[in-house]
Order: C-alpha cells, then structure tokens, then sequence
C-alpha cells in the first residue's frame, strides 16, 4: 500500500506533463497494445478511425421517424441532446447483433476481448463563436484507456459547412502537437491549421469508427443556420463473458442503468488509480488467454 502511495504521487506528477492524458492510461494503453498488436495491421490501428462499409440507412430511417418522440435532456440554442428510451435501445440492439455483428465481432478479435455498448447518444449542433468550447469543439483526446471507441452514425447528410468531426490521424498526432504547441484542450494554437485533418463528411447511414482515447479530434462547428444531426455509440472492450444481451448486457441492466444512468463509459474504461489500472491489464491478459488462447 505505501509503494502504491507514493508510485501514485509520481505519477500525478509526471500527469501535470501530459497532454490531455492521464499517465496510468497512457502506460495501460502502452502495455495492451504492445500485447495484441503483434499481427494486427489495418487502417483502424494505424490512422485511429476508418469508415464502415456498409450503409444503415433503413436503421436511421427508423430513428428519425421516432426522434420527435424523445425527450430533450438539453436544448439550448447550440446543442439538443435527446434521451433515450426503449424503442431506440431495441433498434440499436437489433442493429448491433445484424448489420454491425460483423464489425464488431472482428474489433473483438482485434482487442481480444468482448465488445460491450457503453452509452447511445443522439446530439444535433448548431453554430457558436469558433473561440468558445460548448460541444467538445477543442482538440482533445479521452482520457480514458484505449479500450474505449466510438461509431458515430450520421442522421442526415453531413456537408463541410455542417460541422463534421475533425479527427487528426494517430499516426501524424507528433505534427499536430508541435504545429500547435499543444498543452491541453484549451492552451493550442487555434488558428494553425498546417497538419492533416479528417473530417468526417458523409451520407445519411454512414458510419466511422474511432478510437476517441487515442486520436486527437474535435466537434466541428457548422455554420449559421445549419446544423449536424448524428448519433454516437460509445463501445469498450472489456473483460467480461456475455450474459443474456451480449453487447448490450450494461445498458440492459436495469439495477447498473440506473445507477450510472445508461452510461458506461467511465465505469468500463476509467480507474481509480494506478493499481487499479493494473488489476484490470492483468484481467484483460486472463481473459485473452482463456479466449483466445493468447
């Protein structure tokens, strides 16, 4: 326990350093993986986000016929967050076990792990001062384990002017830093844009995945009058067996959703300290051997 004090104390140290991520995860994430990159050579390890080859466009249908059933839990003038509820749940599990079954299934080989939904999130933008963070539009990465990625479905179509996600490759993120001389989210240049930039333009049902806790990226502001319309769907890899709702066993937990109100982002990807972050790198290593005898 004193070892475990003072490694903490110097790593909050060394933290202060950081940029934008807490250095537990950034020895996690080193220490993974070293583990299972060993034969994995895709766009998706190398650039941190690529899209999927498919289009969901029936699924989205569905969701924008149902839309103006759902509930606000924010409206503001710069962004609507909509709550929810079971029809929406049920269509994301439908589509998690058809047409996204494949994708998932090979990020699990991929991560050795099991695939678990973390939080659905619906969100329309709207335009504010470029200068002002309302919507995560500062570059950023999730201070979380790399675990952690998100698929982002488009609702609508997304033009230049709408706002898409800016994402910087992982593999050109040194260029990014020292263009910018980037701090944190908030102390960058702002006004250099000489680095490469993916953004996320695309046609109602398309969708990316990104690794979110290892490229940087940003919410792209759209212009007046317009707006962006997409729903995120936030998935860890996690040490677990499925249960009765494989990739939606949280979300469909009634007794952990209400405590965690349906979002499992940090409860799978986040822990307390350092050690913790160990117990749960020992239990990945466990379970990629009993699974994948690796």
């Amino acid at each position: 326990m004193i070892l475990n004090k003072i490694f903490s104390y110097v790593l909050n140290k060394f933290e202060k350093k950081m940029k934008s991520k807490s250095i537990s995860y950034v020895l996690f994430d080193y220490f993974y993986l070293k583990k299972i990159c060993k034969d994995i050579n895709n766009n998706f390890f190398r650039l941190g986000y690529e899209k999927i080859n498919s289009n969901f466009s029936g699924f989205v249908e569905k969701i924008n016929n149902h839309i103006s059933n759902l509930k606000l839990t924010k409206n503001t003038e710069y962004l609507k967050l909509y709550e929810i509820d079971e029809y929406v749940e049920n269509q994301v599990y439908d589509l998690c076990n058809n047409q996204l079954k494949k994708t998932l299934e090979d990020l699990s080989k991929i991560y050795k792990s099991n695939i678990f939904l973390a939080n659905i999130k619906i969100a329309q933008n709207y335009n504010i001062e470029e200068n002002t963070q309302k919507y995560s539009n500062f570059y950023h990465v999730d201070n979380n384990r790399c675990t952690l990625f998100k698929i982002f479905i488009s609702l609508e179509d997304v033009s230049s002017n709408q706002g898409p996600t800016n994402i910087i490759p992982n593999n050109k993120k040194n260029e990014f830093l020292k263009e910018t001389k980037y701090k944190n989210r908030y102390d960058y240049d702002h006004t250099t844009d000489n680095f490469e930039i993916f953004k996320n333009t695309n046609l109602k049902g398309d969708a990316l995945i990104c690794n979110t806790s290892r490229c940087y990226h940003k919410a792209g502001v759209p212009d007046k009058n317009v707006s962006r319309k997409m729903m995120t769907l936030s998935f860890v890899a996690y040490p677990k067996e499925y249960e009765k709702f494989n990739y939606l066993d949280f979300i469909k937990n009634q007794k952990l959703s209400q405590i965690y109100e349906k979002n499992f982002i940090n409860y799978l990807s986040k822990s307390k300290n350092f050690y913790d972050n160990y117990i749960i790198y020992k239990n990945y290593v466990r379970f990629m051997k009993n699974k994948y005898n690796y």
